[in-house]
């Protein structure tokens, strides 16, 4: 009796949640990623059980490097016999590239193509920075960029204090002014010249949590960030739900994912001040902010206890004004989606081989 009062109260509240939503707008264009740029569809790489996926089938995502250019990103295996060719800095023989595609936002066309050497031991990406300039890495090796697509300067991770390569974590500081690197050790880049800046100040790290790994004695025992001032600024990150609590911060853009099944996700004024809390019957697996619209993913956990799969379905890509504190609009997804919001309000939203970019009009 009491499984069925909750089948029928989940009803209820599915239905009610699908009645309240705005569609949004049909997207500006859309293009088959796997018919024109020939990528594999983008989906969660399948692994053998409690094994965990290969780093390179994860490398793969959307992302602005300003705002009239997209870069779609994935690293591809080869059918070349590595073993004839050379290793180069990254650490790849060949066996696998890491293909971006860059796109005109208005019009969808493209723009520029790179194919570089990677590893498939390590996760390579893109990393945009600011004013156009963006951060390739590929295995152990970190490349700058230019708006032009001219790669700038490179250089490699620093020596590994066990003398062999690492997976390095990166983080682009909010503002796109240094990256933030970690590993066995933890290290803050210059994203202009990708030098290591010895002395760093907190306000280095403006906004974002890795503030704390450099200055554990500064910063306080609760959450928070250091301000611009560079001052700690304690933020309430506790949990109603016993979950991690998603956070962003107005005018500051951010993106974020995982975690334990965050039910909450909370926006701050620069100031510290909790302006908005959003909460979820189910689970915001990611966001990408702004600083004035916000874009979160909200999976569902299913159903059927009976169903093997029981990784989260995704359901919807939910739209907030932050300002406003409103929903705007919701994009309902069948399939893991990846995302990402650029300043001047396109969404570009990728699901299996289907890129579609999103204008997000003012309210």
């Amino acid at each position: 009796m009491k499984r069925a009062v909750w089948f029928f109260a989940l009803l209820i509240s599915t239905g009610a949640r699908a009645a309240s939503e705005k569609p949004c707008s049909s997207p500006m264009w859309t293009e088959d990623l796997s018919a024109k740029y020939q990528f594999r569809l983008f989906d969660l790489a399948k692994h053998p059980r409690n094994q965990p996926p290969s780093p390179w089938k994860e490398s793969q995502e959307v992302a602005f490097t300003s705002p009239a250019v997209l870069a779609i990103y994935q690293v591809q295996e080869t059918e070349e016999n590595p073993s004839l060719q050379q290793r180069d800095a990254s650490g790849g023989g060949g066996k696998y590239l890491l293909k971006i595609v860059f796109l005109d936002t208005a019009t969808g066309k493209e723009q520029h193509t790179l194919q570089l050497t990677t590893t498939g031991l390590n996760v390579s990406g893109i990393y945009p920075t600011h004013d156009g300039r963006f951060v390739v890495v590929t295995g152990q090796l970190l490349r700058l960029y230019s708006p032009t697509f001219e790669e700038v300067r490179s250089r490699p991770f620093p020596l590994s204090p066990y003398g062999k390569p690492e997976s390095w974590r990166i983080s682009v500081i909010p503002g796109g002014k240094s990256i933030y690197i970690s590993a066995a050790e933890h290290y803050l880049l210059d994203s202009d010249t990708l030098q290591i800046i010895w002395n760093p100040r907190p306000s280095d790290f403006a906004y974002s949590a890795k503030g704390r790994d450099f200055f554990r004695n500064v910063a306080g025992p609760t959450g928070g960030v250091f301000n611009s001032e560079g001052q700690w600024m304690p933020i309430d990150l506790n949990s109603n739900y016993q979950n991690r609590v998603l956070w962003t911060f107005l005018d500051v853009p951010y993106k974020d994912s995982g975690g334990w099944a965050p039910k909450e996700l909370r926006v701050f004024s620069t100031s510290g001040q909790l302006t908005w809390s959003l909460s979820t019957h189910d689970k915001f697996s990611s966001f990408s902010s702004n600083g004035a619209l916000l874009a979160a993913a909200v999976y569902k956990d299913g159903a059927n206890p009976f169903d093997l799969d029981l990784a989260p379905k995704p359901v919807r890509i939910e739209i907030y004004n932050l300002h406003e504190k409103l929903e705007k609009c919701t994009i309902r997804i069948t399939r893991p989606a990846y995302y990402d919001l650029s300043p001047k309000r396109d969404l570009a939203v990728v699901q299996g081989n289907i890129l579609s970019l999103y204008h997000l009009e003012p309210d």
